[in-house]
């Protein structure tokens, strides 16, 4: 259910350093090159469990420099043309590790070449097995170790239910 999926996402994202054999102390820390960044792919910009409003504040419990991206959607209460440029100063910012994370829906990384994401965390289902595959694949692309994270959560039963039975 949502409660437990928002303990899971934070208890994974706080796990990560293990994974990769750190300490916990500055594993998010920016660090060039040697960053290890990550993305948090989520489903919804706007709505009760919108990235904003809702999955935001999770990751911000645990990543301080984490920032976020949409494709066309805006979120509630921003102006486009305002969210234009914050999204794209956001994506500059990640890309030139000013920022460790980026909390984005579907729409980031398609074409990018930023070969230090280590770790990709989906919080929810995304929508077919081949988004799935290349929102991960955006991880390790360096071929250095990489590290994947699924979080289902039951935000939306009909549509979990919906995309498994395809």
């Amino acid at each position: 259910n949502s409660r437990e999926a928002r303990d899971v996402l934070k208890g994974a994202l706080r796990g990560l350093h293990q994974e990769f054999g750190r300490s916990d102390q500055g594993f998010f820390d920016c660090n060039g090159d040697e960053t290890f960044s990550g993305l948090v792919f989520v489903q919804r910009v706007n709505g009760p469990f919108g990235f904003e409003r809702y999955s935001l504040p999770l990751v911000r419990a645990v990543i301080s420099n984490v920032r976020t991206y949409s494709g066309s959607t805006v979120p509630k209460g921003e102006k486009r043309q305002t969210w234009e440029i914050r999204k794209r100063e956001n994506a500059r910012a990640f890309i030139r590790n000013e920022i460790t994370a980026l909390l984005t829906t579907k729409s980031f990384g398609m074409g990018i070449d930023k070969p230090n994401i280590r770790w990709v965390v989906h919080f929810g289902l995304p929508g077919s097995i081949e988004s799935y595959y290349q929102e991960a694949g955006r991880a390790g692309r360096d071929r250095q170790r990489a590290q994947c994270v699924f979080v289902l959560s039951e935000h939306s039963a009909e549509r979990n239910r919906n995309l498994l039975s395809a």
